[in-house]
């Protein structure tokens, strides 16, 4: 009975040119250098802050939970749910802390307020 066991050899590595680059991984290092060469600033660095804030969202959104396109526009669809869900959080834990921190005022340092 013959038995084919493949062994590693320096002739069967793969070489580095073989490898496939990620699409991605090469656009992400692409935007830190221009990022680097070329800083935004002033009303652009705001801009490209919302801009980034809005596209970390999405991508975390639809490429961490796995969704098609057509499922997370099915999902906004939802917006009576996402109120629902997102109201508590906006509006009811926020007066909760006003009330702490209108409650703590004298009892605290005033280095605990921005932590």
């Amino acid at each position: 009975m013959e038995r084919n066991i493949s062994r590693i050899t320096p002739s069967r590595t793969v070489s580095m040119s073989r490898l496939r680059v990620d699409p991605y991984i090469v656009a992400l290092l692409l935007t830190v250098a221009v990022a680097s060469l070329l800083p935004a600033s002033g009303a652009v660095a705001t801009g490209f802050g919302h801009a980034t804030t809005i596209a970390i969202g999405l991508l975390f959104f639809l490429y961490g939970a796995r969704l098609s396109t057509r499922e997370a526009i099915d999902g906004l669809k939802h917006w009576r749910l996402h109120g629902l869900v997102s109201w508590p959080r906006l509006c009811c834990f926020r007066r909760w802390a006003c009330c702490v921190g209108c409650w703590c005022r004298g009892r605290c340092p005033r280095s605990c307020g921005p932590g």
